[in-house]
């Protein structure tokens, strides 16, 4: 069974996270007038939407660790290598030594919300670090934790955006309701969490499986395009062209 889901540390990132993604999608609140009243009305309903749809990211991924006898921790992603060598990592002295690196998602998604003026939804501010619970995998072969199997664990929580992201396209067909913000906050969350760079999952899933990777990636964007399309239809139309063009990319490039 699942124990002790989140811890102290966990939970503080997950504030964090759910605290600087509501002020990057709520930066703009669509009015020429700025009315400071408005902007906290809707900051509190982004801050709901946002705090949803990051803890179901994150107990997807925490479920699929759990079934492959891994154990999942939850962090504000931060780079520690500012070069290409192993040896290149900043100095562990002082700030560097208390921030263990540097936040560049976080900082990166408050000045895009700046210089864009809110129009710009940079998510990459967290990753998910995986690791083999040894004592649940003694007598499993392979013992330890392949790429394959964290590219699978990764891959689950980009697509856990994307599935609330189609549930949030149905609510608002059947009820008339406007889920247009619930599903950006999806979409930009999965899309980002593709970047195959540093530590984030993107890079995880790209080094595991690049078939994997492509399908994911097809799969996340086709689910937006073809969003308008209808439920049914586009749900069929993502998985087929998304199939298809991961077997385009497979016997051009890795065949």
């Amino acid at each position: 069974k699942m124990k002790n889901i989140f811890d102290n540390k966990e939970g503080i990132a997950l504030l964090i996270s759910v605290l600087i993604l509501s002020f990057v999608f709520g930066f703009d609140v669509g009015s020429k007038i700025f009315v400071i009243q408005n902007w906290f009305r809707n900051f509190f309903i982004i801050v709901f939407m946002v705090a949803f749809s990051l803890l179901i990211h994150v107990l997807t991924v925490k479920y699929f660790a759990y079934r492959h006898q891994c154990n999942s921790e939850y962090r504000i992603w931060y780079i520690t290598r500012f070069g290409l060598k192993k040896v290149e990592r900043f100095d562990k002295t002082g700030t560097a030594k208390a921030l263990k690196g540097i936040p560049l998602g976080a900082f990166l998604a408050v000045i895009f919300a700046f210089l864009t003026n809110g129009l710009l939804y940079f998510t990459a501010i967290f990753d998910n670090e995986v690791t083999a619970n040894k004592t649940q995998r003694v007598g499993r072969k392979p013992s330890e934790l392949t790429e394959y199997e964290e590219a699978i664990i990764q891959l689950s929580g980009p697509l856990a955006n994307i599935t609330l992201m189609v549930l949030g396209i149905t609510f608002g067909s059947l009820f008339k309701i406007n889920t247009g913000m619930f599903i950006t906050i999806n979409f930009f969350i999965a899309l980002f969490c593709m970047l195959p760079f540093s530590s984030l999952a993107g890079a995880k899933i790209f080094f595991g499986s690049r078939n994997l990777y492509v399908f994911g990636l097809m799969l996340i964007i086709l689910a937006y395009v073809l969003k308008d399309v209808g439920l049914i239809g586009a749900v069929v139309l993502t998985i087929v062209l998304a199939a298809l063009l991961t077997g385009a990319y497979y016997f051009l490039w890795e065949n």
